[in-house]
């Protein structure tokens, strides 16, 4: 609210009923008055009888030396007295427009913070000259008191001094009376409506009524008079209905009735009690927009105002005002952002600083000076604040929206920053840079911000770098990235907690291509085996996924694969859990076909040395999947690889032996085979499968190995565990998803595999098959069989758990977007009408992705028109 330092001009009756003060203090006010200085209210609240401030406002000195006083001669007259260290607030002495005006020194302070008007005189629209039609041009109310009976009781001094009661008078009474005087007073229409107007921004509502009353009676719209009184109405419920009605009639309402609604409901707010309808009158404001864009005044005194609100009501009304200034900032945003930025300097708490921060910030077309201050103040407000406060999370936020301006205002104050708010801010960096364009130099200088840090930086902040993804951004020079990525891999030893150690593998793999000479390096170099097991698994990660093609980094790639090639002959214990990555190394893309043939000749050679070393073999299955691998090379892999997938497999037996600790179960040899070598081995089979250079011919002995085994499984006669046999299942399903998998094979497949249709996981694979666009009669046959069938599970007990009919039906989705289900069109119609009517039961049921897969379904190019407008309307009403 607005804050006037200004004196008290009453007489010693009124002083002594208003504010309880002694008469001797009510003769020495008004004494005072007529020596030019004046005391505020809140000075004469604290000078009650008895009282050391009495005392020294009674002290004759005063009186005498009024009009030469000053701070310093009040201070002289306390201290005369004894009363300086009785004074519980300090005083001070300020000019004023009626001489001087003794006050209390936070009552300056206040003055000082307010001195743009809030409310008050500049809150009031101005009147126009030209009145509207609906006011009325008499001066006096017709037919009740002629111009000269009025001229004869409304003397200029009457007038006067009704005009002075309306604007200064503390008792509200007092005012109501003036105004009703007044309208009867002989006053041009313009200037009467003036000082109306001036009644509606009172904090009385009395007063505010009376104020339309008056205005009434010049001729404001009947309409709009009643809503404006309700505004003023001691109920609640009538001010909410007095609110719609304002707002809805500001829509058609001209400049000075839309100046009259906003001064109303300005001052309707700054009294209202209820948050709920604090909320409401800030959120009809927007109607007034047109009164904003032409009177500034209001602008301003609308934001002291709502900022004196928050100070109080932060939590009950912030929503509404960000609401407010979003929808004001499309007009306004540049007026609003500087007073905003006033505001900001004049706040101290620092939940309020931030909301206006934040209120700031959400004004779409802030001025690029205005934006880089703001996020200066939002920085520095930050450097303090733990990240786990709500208001602090909200104000980073609200920093992230300034992109680039806000990472180089971070750099700029990071050196001031302390410790323990720093992984806070480089996670905030993180989250910029990789939401926003950031340009190159920018970019530039984070990079060697990074590197400067992890020189000096603690654990925290390591760990903040660590988990980042600013030390992988492509913008980054490749210097700088590969000196992080070398920093990471250098201290991997120092954190032995599994999590960080996952954290320090991602964040190596992000950083790709610049981070291969320092794992390199460590592989060759560090004494950690940590850090080399490490260096060896990223190098087969990067290698593996990257696109670059020049020749330095194919050049490069080619040394270490062949450096690593030379641990396959090492056969020491230590480098034994590397070798499974070699494989995976020599497997990339740019690794030159001579390298990836002699990496299949030396692992096999290093298998039959040493046939237990499942490393080597899994070694070998990477390879195979090599888009540089050699024809021949390739077939004499997969020969060996079907050769140990037809091997005998040691029996797994169990016995219970009695301990001292009690009875131990002893799993026997052979475990091993199962869980490392079955699997490694089928892998590697479907990777030779699916490489470009595996002939048909190959492919398909390669597809009768892995069915005739499939075969063994299903009639029981091998058992080679649960897990293997979903493996095989699924490497059979991939190879028949291959578009390079002969029809005939794929039917093949999809044969073997539904004899185990019952269970759920060959489900979700025969789904994926049918998704191939395989027209042949044989597979079309299949997939008719197999969605009757699937839609026959869907009523069965047995599938009822949610799960289980999520898979069918998304299965059944799969099978919808071919173009046939059956050969004969209508079967085929009809049984794709059936699944989508399946997929909205599903809905109905409860069914997580049902509603997903019929969207899908939607952009299918197989789907009819007719069936796609039906999934829409229908989905229009679920």
């Amino acid at each position: 609210m607005a804050f006037d330092l200004k004196g008290v001009l009453l007489p010693p009756d009124q002083l002594v009923s208003r504010f309880g003060v002694s008469n001797r203090m009510a003769v020495r006010a008004n004494a005072l008055m007529a020596a030019r200085v004046n005391v505020t209210s809140s000075v004469l609240e604290l000078a009650l009888p008895g009282s050391a401030l009495e005392k020294l406002l009674l002290t004759p000195e005063l009186l005498d030396k009024a009009g030469t006083l000053t701070d310093g001669l009040l201070k002289e007259l306390a201290a005369a007295r004894g009363l300086a260290g009785a004074l519980d607030i300090p005083l001070v002495v300020v000019d004023s427009q009626d001489g001087r005006l003794i006050a209390l020194a936070e009552e300056a302070m206040a003055s000082k913070a307010c001195e743009k008007p809030r409310t008050g005189e500049a809150a009031i629209p101005q009147v126009p000259p030209a009145l509207p039609a609906r006011i009325q041009t008499q001066s006096v109310l017709p037919g009740i008191m002629g111009s000269a009976e009025s001229s004869s009781i409304f003397t200029p001094a009457e007038v006067a001094r009704l005009k002075l009661a309306v604007l200064t008078s503390v008792d509200p009474a007092q005012r109501i009376e003036a105004l009703r005087r007044l309208a009867y007073a002989p006053l041009p229409p313009d200037e009467k409506a003036s000082i109306f107007v001036k009644a509606l921004a009172d904090d009385s509502s009395d007063v505010r009524k009376e104020g339309v009353n008056a205005l009434s009676s010049l001729g404001l719209n009947t309409t709009l008079c009643d809503a404006l009184r309700s505004l003023s109405a001691p109920v609640e419920k009538q001010r909410e209905v007095g609110l719609q009605k304002v707002a809805h009639l500001a829509k058609d309402a001209n400049r000075l009735e839309q100046g009259i609604m906003l001064a109303m409901t300005l001052s309707t707010l700054r009294t209202e009690k209820s948050p709920a309808l604090q909320r409401s009158l800030i959120l009809s404001l927007p109607e007034f927009m047109p009164v904003f864009e032409e009177n500034p005044e209001f602008l301003a005194n609308l934001t002291h105002l709502l900022v004196d609100m928050l100070v109080v009501g932060l939590d009950a009304i912030s929503t509404a005002v960000l609401t407010l200034y979003r929808s004001l900032g499309e007009k306004l945003s540049e007026p609003l952002g500087v007073l905003l930025h006033e505001e900001i300097d004049r706040v101290e708490d620092r939940r309020l600083k931030a909301f206006l921060l934040i209120l700031v910030s959400a004004l779409p077309k802030l001025p690029p000076d205005i934006q880089g201050r703001i996020a200066q103040e939002m920085a520095k407000n930050l450097a303090d604040w733990s990240d786990s406060n709500l208001d602090a999370h909200r104000l980073s936020n609200a920093l992230k929206g300034f992109g680039q301006v806000a990472v180089t205002t971070i750099l700029d104050m990071f050196s001031s920053v302390q410790e323990p708010q720093m992984p806070f801010f480089v996670r905030l960096l993180d989250s910029i840079c990789m939401s926003e364009k950031i340009e190159s130099k920018v970019l530039g200088r984070l990079g060697a911000f990074l590197v400067d840090i992890l020189k000096t930086a603690r654990k925290a902040t390591r760990l903040a770098i660590l988990e980042s993804r600013l030390c992988a951004h492509p913008g980054l020079p490749v210097e700088q990235r590969t000196f992080i990525a070398a920093d990471f891999i250098r201290n991997a030893h120092d954190y032995r907690f599994e999590h960080i150690v996952e954290m320090t593998r991602i964040a190596l793999d992000r950083i790709g291509p610049p981070a291969i000479d320092p794992l390199y390096k460590a592989l060759q170099d560090s004494p950690y085996e940590i850090e080399r097991e490490m260096a060896i698994s990223c190098l087969g990660n990067i290698i593996a996924s990257s696109t670059e093609v020049s020749d330095e980094f194919r050049a490069t790639v080619d040394k270490v694969a062949k450096s690593c090639l030379g641990l396959v002959d090492d056969g020491s214990e230590q480098v034994k859990p590397l070798l499974r990555h070699v494989g995976r190394i020599c497997a990339g893309p740019t690794v030159p076909t001579a390298r990836v043939a002699e990496a299949v000749t030396r692992l096999r050679a290093g298998f039959k040395r040493d046939g237990a070393n499942l490393e080597l073999l899994e070694a070998l299955a990477h390879v195979a999947r090599s888009p540089n691998i050699p024809p021949a090379i390739l077939v004499e892999l997969g020969s060996f690889l079907i050769d140990l997938l037809n091997a005998e497999l040691p029996q797994v037996f169990s016995r219970e032996k009695q301990t001292p600790e009690g009875t131990l179960l002893e799993i026997g040899g052979g475990t091993e085979a199962y869980s490392t070598f079955v699997p490694t081995v089928i892998t590697g089979l479907e990777h030779a499968a699916l490489s470009s250079a595996c002939s048909d011919m190959f492919r398909e002995r390669i597809i009768s190995n892995l069915l005739a085994k499939w075969e063994e499984i299903t009639e029981y006669k091998i058992v080679i565990g649960p897990r293997n046999t979903i493996l095989l299942a699924q490497t059979l399903g991939s190879i028949a998803c291959s578009l390079s998998c002969p029809p005939h094979a794929r039917i093949k497949i999809t044969r073997a595999l539904k004899k185990r249709l019952v269970h759920i996981p060959i489900i979700e694979i025969l789904g994926k098959v049918f998704m191939v666009q395989d027209d042949s009669q044989g597979g079309t046959e299949l997939c008719t069989e197999v969605t009757k069938e699937l839609v026959e599970m869907l009523s069965l007990q047995d599938y009822r758990e949610v799960e289980d009919r999520e898979t069918l039906l998304r299965a059944l989705a799969r099978v919808a977007t071919r173009p046939r289900i059956a050969h004969d069109r209508g079967e085929s119609d009809v049984l794709r009408r059936h699944i989508v009517d399946l997929l909205f039961q599903g809905i109905g049921d409860n069914i997580i992705g049902a509603k997903d897969l019929l969207r899908g379904l939607l952009s299918c190019d197989n789907i009819p028109k007719p069936l796609k407008k039906n999934i829409k309307d229908r989905l229009a009403r679920v």
